[in-house]
């Protein structure tokens, strides 16, 4: 029998890196710099584009985080 996995908080963290399962869902989101720059004015109905560091209020996921 396989001995039970250590609380995540006894782990170290080569451990917690090698750690590809998956427990929880997440959510990655990547770029959003390249928009902002090719389309300074908005989109083509002139909603504001988000880059990384304005993302979460012009996206509208303040709630959800």
């Amino acid at each position: 029998m396989p001995l039970p996995k250590p609380n995540k908080l006894e782990m170290s963290l080569d451990e917690l890196i090698n750690d590809t399962s998956m427990r929880r869902p997440h959510v990655v989101i990547l770029g959003a710099g390249a928009s902002l720059a090719a389309c300074q004015n908005g989109d083509k109905n002139g909603s504001k584009l988000p880059e990384m560091r304005n993302l979460i209020e012009i996206v509208g996921l303040d709630s959800e985080l």
